[in-house]
């Protein structure tokens, strides 16, 4: 078994090169579960996997590009977060915790938490509004000049639609 707190903690009990038809196994059913989402649950942006641990360099090739093409199949414009993987199936990047520092020329999502973990806690050490507020106001700031950067400026729809919402924010 592996260690507590180990990178295997949070995968497979097993050796995949030991076991691989468990592995396959295992690839197949969850080349299930995300082709099933594609067809049945209308129009989806992105399928945002939170399992970067899971990847070809730790001897858990879980075939992602080949169910990208045949999600792509159906739903051509479907974005992937293979977080920290890198390479073709990360399609934006998502720093946990924190706002770049600066306007980076790639797509990014914050992936920030009101408290200080991911889960709730009563005694966690929770953000104030201003700090929530400011963090979103940089936040569009950075994502606009990166878009200006990019190519890809913000529409003026688009302007309008984050202008309402930071003033609901602010005024309510």
């Amino acid at each position: 078994m592996p260690a507590p707190g180990s990178l295997a903690r949070h995968n497979t009990s097993y050796d995949t090169l030991l076991h691989p038809e468990l592995w396959e196994k295992f690839c197949q059913y969850t080349k299930n579960q995300m082709l099933e989402l594609v067809p049945d649950y209308g129009r989806i942006e992105c399928l945002w996997l939170d399992g970067g641990q899971v990847n070809p360099r730790n001897m858990m090739d879980i075939h992602l590009t080949e169910i990208m093409e045949e999600a792509r199949k159906i739903q051509p414009w479907l974005m992937v977060a293979d977080r920290t993987v890198g390479g073709e199936n990360e399609n934006f990047i998502t720093p946990e915790q924190t706002v770049p520092d600066h306007p980076i020329n790639v797509p990014w999502e914050s992936c920030v938490t009101l408290g200080t973990s991911f889960s709730f806690r009563y005694d966690d050490d929770y953000k104030d509004a201003k700090t929530v507020i400011h963090m979103l106001a940089i936040s569009w700031q950075r994502a606009a000049i990166s878009r200006s950067i990019s190519g890809r400026a913000l529409t003026a729809d688009c302007r309008k639609r984050y202008i309402r919402f930071f003033r609901t924010l602010v005024h309510g």
